[in-house]
């Protein structure tokens, strides 16, 4: 249930519906405890033999993907190394390969098995000129789809972000706030349908969504193309989906469009509920039920049965998309096609009348109302790249000529982009939705005007924005149905499996990695979850992890919650080579004045609180004495909440800042950061870009001070410049003309900045790099649309 005391507004929950029962059905009296299965011994690691060849098998398998191969020469080294050190070789985890292999696929829980049907045509075959597919067969494999909603819906790890009952959530100033999928109006209204039935009253609506989009992968000799399908159910949070956990798993390939098929058992309990085991323990009745449909356009107009170039959710013309229509729906074309011949349900109302959607076959869903426009795919790349650049201009000149493009279109649109994913919605948020797309359309006629475009745009994935608001309210936000997420699964269930394969009838191998790779997670889940992995080998996989993520590749992503909004940790790993003496180092940085900066530094520390002047304002007689060794990093991590952002399942996102001289053998890299100087103040008006030259540490009166050397970039006006939207900073120098450098406390660090030169009239230089593009200009935009996060505290 959603808990009232998590929200800061008031919530309406829907009250016939959520209520715990046993495992025979029966509702069970308000706050009674969950029947807790009983709990294994903690040598009960079947089929593994203990804790170690649990995590061998995931290291192996999971995390490196090792080669078949490379884990028998691994076996054999070990066992090498045992024989020679005199331990019996059958103690090293695996054999080989296969010993491996059998193991996995002995593991008894998370792996739904795989099945198959085969269809081919059997109506009239011509005598001539006969297509091949009449005579093919085409298999669909897939799993069960009952048994993957009752592995997410049992999910552990998910039991504080699960939501059993739709409800309402009202902010402070009683407006309506949209935030995950069941606080939308669709599900609230589905679950009202199906209480008609008396005997579902109590009962938990478990929204079903799907998402498909065929994906390629390629090799030298030639591409292979998928047709993935995915399942995951809207009682998860948003936050669930974008972490990429387990909440979206593969349903099927599709060879032929046959979902109706792949579905069937769920039908039974879209209507009558069954009893599921779900995340917080507690039994439900469950009724399921048919939801949103991530797909990109030209699936969508399969999936809804309309012609290519028509909106599969209103009935605008295709000449003129955004033109006054009408709403499509079941009704409506059933009606249709009774009144009207092919030619003209075809020509005049852009319907195919031969097929009929999958969704024709379950009860209470419209494919027209569930289809949702996707990000990724329609916005971003449909709309951005192929409508504003690529099919304006052309492609060969579309990077060419942005500057000759109307600004104000690109800054409307990228707002659009920014408000719509961001994580909740109340309706103040959606009036600065409307405004910034009333502004796009406004500005974008630009490209008719001029010629470029003279019959105007009718095109149906930029179209799709105007129907966001609607869907919001109907959906909750858009950042847990984009197909970003789909695309995100692709590696794990195609690509690498493929990659992994034979390359020779390749599906079949795939099938079997993924059901590996199911088992192993919900190992791991089951595990933890007893409490089976809290012991030293995880701690110290764990401290491992933590220390390769300072100077790890991968700069930033999403970490699980630690306990607070934000907070800078310097990098673990100390850099030798530096001098530890202030006096040394500050030769040996090129900074004299670091010492004095230092001293400085300690009066704030110590006496601003009770002294209104800075430490750089008061006589260096007046500063503490400074004697320390200092410790010198090369970078330090970032922890904030971002829940717009790919982060984990509280919101979390960590992202690393770079101050060194030598970034991965390279140039160097200083990074710039976001520092706050007025908490009261809104967004830009209370943060200062600074750009960090020098992260270390040193300990002064048994305190622990974590610092960094930074230069600041002042505002160069009071509000944002009227052509971008973007602030405009400058770097600040002395009276000599270098760098204006000051030492901070890195607790007054927010995250990374990222700036763009404000650029001139003249070519760029050919040796203009980023090592050295934060030296070359005079002014800089702070790039609010770096991200989500930054689009939301710099504008």
């Amino acid at each position: 249930m959603v808990s009232p005391s998590k929200f800061p507004g008031d919530i309406w929950l829907n009250h016939r519906t959520g209520k715990p029962c046993d495992e025979n059905g029966q509702c069970l009296p308000p706050n009674t405890p969950p029947t807790i299965p009983q709990r294994p011994s903690r040598s009960e690691w079947m089929p593994y033999r203990d804790c170690i060849e649990f995590e061998t098998a995931e290291l192996l398998y999971t995390k490196t993907q090792m080669l078949a191969g490379d884990i028998n020469t691994l076996t054999e080294l070990w066992r090498a190394s045992f024989i020679k050190h005199g331990i019996d070789d059958a103690q090293i985890p695996f054999s080989d390969k296969d010993n491996l292999y059998r193991t996995i696929d002995a593991t008894p829980i998370g792996g739904v098995p795989w099945d198959l049907f085969s269809l081919s045509y059997n109506g009239e075959v011509p005598q001539e000129n006969a297509p091949p597919w009449m005579s093919q067969s085409f298999d669909v494999w897939y799993r069960s789809p009952q048994m993957i909603v009752h592995n997410i819906l049992s999910n552990s790890d998910f039991k504080d972000n699960i939501d059993y009952v739709p409800y309402r959530e009202f902010c402070a100033n009683g407006k309506r706030k949209y935030k995950d999928f069941m606080s939308g109006n669709w599900a609230w209204k589905e679950a009202n349908i199906i209480a008609e039935d008396q005997s579902t009253h109590g009962s938990t609506f478990v929204p079903i969504i799907l998402g498909s989009d065929k994906t390629t992968v390629s090799v030298a000799t030639g591409q292979n193309e998928y047709y993935p399908i995915y399942i995951s159910i809207g009682n998860v949070h948003n936050s669930v989906c974008q972490a990429h956990q387990n909440a979206l798993a593969l349903l099927g390939f599709l060879s032929i469009p046959k979902i109706s098929a792949i579905l069937q058992d769920l039908k039974p309990a879209m209507t009558t509920p069954e009893v599921v085991r779900c995340a917080d323990q507690h039994f439900q009745r469950v009724v399921y039920g048919i939801g949103p449909y991530i797909a990109d356009y030209p699936e969508q107009a399969l999936l809804a049965c309309i012609v290519q170039g028509w909106c599969p959710r209103c009935t605008a013309a295709p000449n003129n998309l955004d033109g006054k229509a009408g709403w499509r729906s079941r009704l409506h074309t059933e009606a249709l096609i009774k009144a009207f011949d092919r030619g003209i349900l075809w020509d005049q109302y852009g319907l195919v009348a031969d097929i009929t959607p999958f969704t024709n076959n379950f009860p209470r869903v419209d494919i027209h109302k569930t289809l949702v426009p996707d990000l990724l795919h329609q916005v971003i790349k449909g709309t951005f790249k192929d409508h504003l650049l690529v099919k304006t201009h052309g492609r060969k000149q579309a990077d060419e000529i942005m500057d000759d493009i109307d600004v104000q279109t690109f800054q409307a649109f990228l707002e659009f982009c920014y408000f719509v994913w961001c994580d909740s919605h109340d309706e103040d948020t959606l009036v600065l939705v409307q405004d910034v797309l009333s502004r796009f359309h406004r500005y974008h006629i630009i490209f008719q005007n001029v010629g470029v475009r003279q019959n105007g745009f009718s095109l149906p994935r930029q179209h799709s924005l105007v129907h966001y608001l609607m869907l919001i309210r109907i959906f909750g936000s858009p950042n847990g149905l984009c197909s970003s997420i789909t695309e995100s699964k692709h590696i794990k269930a195609v690509k690498e499996p493929w990659h992994c394969s034979s390359r020779f009838e390749a599906l079949g191998q795939m099938l079997l990695v993924n059901q590996r790779l199911n088992k192993l997670a919900a190992a791991r889940v089951d595990f933890t979850d007893w409490g089976m992995l809290s012991d030293h080998i995880l701690n110290y996989a764990n401290t491992i992890l933590a220390n390769h993520f300072d100077d790890a590749d991968e700069e930033s992503g999403p970490v699980s919650d630690v306990g607070v909004v934000s907070h800078v940790e310097l990098a673990k790993c100390l850099q030798s080579g530096y001098p530890q003496r202030v006096k040394q180092l500050s030769a040996w940085i090129n900074q004299s004045q670091l010492h004095e900066m230092i001293r400085q530094f300690l009066f704030d520390q110590l006496h601003r609180s009770l002294n209104d002047s800075e430490g750089s304002n008061v006589p260096l007689s007046c500063c503490p004495l400074f004697n320390s060794k200092i410790a010198v990093h090369h970078s330090a991590v970032a922890f904030f909440y971002a829940p717009s952002n790919p982060s984990g399942i509280g919101g979390m996102r960590r992202e690393t800042i770079q101050a060194c001289p030598s970034w991965r053998g390279g140039p160097s890299r200083y990074d710039c950061v976001f520092v706050e100087h007025d908490p009261t103040a809104l967004a830009m008006q209370g943060l200062d870009v600074v750009r960090v030259h020098l992260f270390f540490s040193f300990v002064y009166d048994g305190i622990f001070y974590p610092c960094a050397l930074i230069q600041w970039f002042s505002h160069i006006a009071d509000h944002p410049d009227e052509l971008t939207g973007l602030w405009m900073v400058q770097p600040d120098v002395n009276e000599e003309g270098y760098p204006a450098l000051k030492i901070i406390h890195v607790d007054c660090i927010l995250q990374a900045a990222h700036l763009l030169p404000i650029y001139g009239d003249c070519f760029m230089p050919r040796e203009l790099s980023f090592s050295n593009s934060l030296d070359a200009f005079h002014a800089y935009y702070v790039n609010k649309f770096i991200d989500h996060h930054a689009f939301g505290i710099a504008s």
